[in-house]
């Protein structure tokens, strides 16, 4: 079942935690709950103060060296086993004098030729690791820290004695 918009329980748990932080920003902050005056108890002023400070970012060595290694093949080829064959090249000829005489013997077609005996070789193929310089480089994290000078606020307080109402609270502690 689809439920639309924020639940009651989601309300509820959010609202517990807002006044939580409430009390916890109010407790860190160092006020107290004022009693009856405009100024009861301390009053405090707030300057600017320099002060110097650690800033730190992450950086990195870097180590390189250098070597050969192996980044290919280079092929090349190699005559390897090779055969006699008989091959038939054409025979190119050029009648003079007579055009287009008949022949007395038919050729079927295909072109007068001169038997040959010819070396036929297969092509080997061989391969051959191409190196180079390689550089390889490591990058090794460090922190890098530098003294800056900044800006705080500085709180200078001031407490009120023979506060009537003061002197009495700390009594009933003490």
């Amino acid at each position: 079942q689809l439920v639309r918009g924020p639940t009651p329980y989601f309300l509820c748990s959010n609202m517990k935690v807002f006044v939580v932080l409430c009390f916890v920003g109010l407790a860190a902050a160092g006020h107290h709950f004022p009693g009856p005056g405009p100024y009861h108890g301390r009053r405090c002023t707030k300057e600017l103060a320099k002060i110097t400070v650690q800033k730190c970012r992450l950086d990195h060595d870097e180590e390189c060296t250098s070597e050969t290694k192996v980044v290919g093949d280079k092929i090349t080829y190699a005559k390897g086993e090779c055969k006699e064959v008989e091959v038939c090249e054409p025979v190119h000829f050029v009648p003079r004098g007579h055009l287009f005489k008949r022949e007395a013997e038919a050729s079927h077609g295909y072109p007068p030729c001169e038997k040959v005996m010819k070396e036929i070789c297969k092509r080997e193929p061989v391969k051959t690791p191409v190196e180079k310089e390689v550089e390889i480089c490591v990058l090794t994290p460090k922190q890098v820290c530098e003294e800056v000078e900044t800006t705080a606020p500085k709180l200078t307080c001031e407490t009120i004695k023979g506060d009537p109402e003061e002197e009495e609270a700390a009594m009933e502690e003490a």
